[in-house]
């Protein structure tokens, strides 16, 4: 009873902003082969993230809705050790990373967002939208895995814990060492597992939809643009960056895509984990949602905004989270190497 009031109280914190739809992720695999996530995240509301640990060998179970009542949850023991981060000091994990390099994050997908029709009959084998994270980081080891068990229907079904007659809805990106990587979405269609070979993910709509939007933008390119002429009259460029023109600057799900998708894949391909990483810093950095400029105008939020809370990047290859938060210009680094022995609990 505990844990399910320590649920409900998540939700409905985070509930409070269900407009929120500002996350953004990427990937860039470096010429020796590391791969680096960064990833930010957006809220009106302090989530009050910190890293935890959960080592490997900790039980954890699934929180059941109220018509499992008389039913066992499923249960599960972590296989491996994660490094995550939380909110509202909370053990769930919003975003992580676990000792094979797999790592997951839950990204908002509100409107489309529709999850298993679970009866029952189905309460032993469910987990809430808020353990997919715990579950995928504490079970599996690469993308490949994950991807046979979704596809083999060999993976718990998904419910949506309600709070006042509402759910929280996300999709969740998966990504391993070897750059394989997926992004899980529940919709009206079904549970699906896209592939990201694009290696860029934001909100709604739905991956595929992204997918079919670049074709609004092929004629984007890094090299300049060639001079105009009409009639008698050339136009020269104004400085370099004009094959970039066209690129949407708004912080709009789709948008912020396109622009990410473009910067990384125009950007030099890094020789080395090192080299990831600071592109990561600064790819994270055209997404950066200052306090103030996306605002609510009207309504009762009137006068929220979402700002980034945080941002990540995670070294694969090394086994490494690195958190910024908004009023902290340096990164923090926290190492499975160095949190494997520590108990599990918040990271100094």
């Amino acid at each position: 009873m505990k844990h399910k009031l320590l649920i409900n109280f998540v939700l409905a914190c985070l509930l409070f902003h269900n407009e929120v739809q500002s996350c953004t992720e990427f990937f860039r695999k470096a010429k020796d082969d590391s791969v680096v996530v960064g990833r930010t995240m957006e809220l009106a509301e302090d989530l009050k993230s910190k890293v935890i640990s959960k080592a490997g060998g900790s039980p954890e179970k699934s929180i059941l809705p109220s018509f499992c009542r008389e039913s066992s949850p499923l249960e599960w023991i972590y296989k491996y050790d994660v490094l995550c981060v939380n909110a509202f000091g909370k053990p769930i994990c919003v975003d992580g990373i676990n000792s094979e390099g797999l790592s997951v994050g839950a990204l908002y997908l509100p409107q489309y967002t529709v999850y298993d029709n679970t009866t029952q009959q189905d309460c032993s084998n469910m987990v809430s939208n808020l353990q997919v994270l715990n579950y995928i980081l504490a079970n599996y080891n690469s993308t490949a895995q994950l991807r046979h068990a979704v596809n083999g229907n060999n993976f718990p079904k998904v419910f949506g814990m309600a709070v006042f007659g509402q759910n929280f809805e996300f999709h969740y990106t998966v990504t391993d060492p070897s750059g394989d990587a997926l992004v899980l979405e529940y919709t009206k269609d079904g549970r699906k597992a896209h592939d990201n070979t694009i290696g860029v993910t934001t909100n709604s709509p739905p991956y595929d939809f992204h997918m079919m939007n670049i074709k609004n933008y092929v004629t984007l390119s890094k090299f300049s643009s060639k001079d105009l002429t009409f009639g008698d009259v050339v136009f020269t460029p104004v400085g370099i960056g004009s094959g970039l023109l066209g690129v949407p600057g708004d912080f709009t799900p789709p948008s912020r895509f396109i622009r990410m998708a473009s910067l990384l894949h125009f950007s030099n391909q890094p020789n080395t984990t090192d080299e990831a990483l600071k592109l990561t810093y600064h790819l994270l950095n055209t997404v950066d949602i200052p306090k103030g400029v996306a605002q609510v105008e009207v309504g009762p939020k009137e006068g929220h905004y979402d700002y980034t809370q945080w941002v990540v990047m995670k070294d694969l290859k090394n086994r490494a989270l690195y958190i910024r938060y908004y009023d902290d210009f340096m990164f923090q680094k926290n190492s499975m190497k160095e949190t494997k022995k520590e108990k599990a609990g918040v990271v100094p």
